[in-house]
């Protein structure tokens, strides 16, 4: 029986950003934005322990939640240890880094989870029988980005629009109003 590869990717490039980098001679004025530095993108995926994903509809509040992951990796160097000043990703554990999750099933990639890290915890081994250090890390998908966004009026909304419109209006105006508190 075949199993599904699983994929994990940590983009540490700035933040959440849901436009993509302009590129010189493809890049589409307004729409691309202008990249500070180089994305650094950390493929994890020969490191992971656990992978747990939650979102929808919640029994008990009848809300719709975040989506949510938790992602274990196996991280023996404290590559992924924010306190580990020698690790080669030290100044980029920070909140808001992007986080995307595959499985690859019979040559098909199915998306999984795609969000922003909010936590890296480390633990080493100890008298549990636990013998692996492992770094968990926390990530909400961008529906907290839009729920955090403080809009109170829309811009160039009319009466009658239709509902993909004004999503797009309030989506474009928000972009610029959301704040990276999670």
């Amino acid at each position: 029986m075949t199993v599904p590869v699983l994929n994990a990717i940590i983009n540490f490039s700035t933040g959440p950003s849901f436009a993509q980098a302009m590129i010189i001679d493809q890049g589409i004025l307004g729409t691309n934005v202008l990249a500070d530095s180089a994305a650094v993108i950390v493929d994890v995926s020969n490191k992971i322990n656990r992978i747990e994903t939650n979102r929808g509809r919640t029994a008990l509040s009848d809300q719709f939640q975040t989506g949510a992951l938790t992602l274990r990796i196996v991280d023996q160097n404290g590559d992924f240890n924010p306190q580990n000043v020698s690790g080669p990703y030290y100044n980029l554990l920070t909140p808001m880094k992007k986080v995307q999750i595959t499985a690859t099933f019979n040559n098909v990639t199915y998306p999984i989870f795609s969000g922003f890290i909010t936590s890296y915890v480390t633990t080493y081994p100890d008298d549990s029988g636990e013998d692996l250090a492992i770094t968990t890390i926390q990530a909400v998908d961008a529906f907290r980005l839009a729920q955090i966004a403080q809009i109170s009026t829309v811009t160039d909304a009319t009466a009658g629009q239709l509902s993909g419109t004004r999503i797009n209006k309030i989506l474009d105006q928000s972009t610029g109003l959301i704040q990276c508190e999670i």
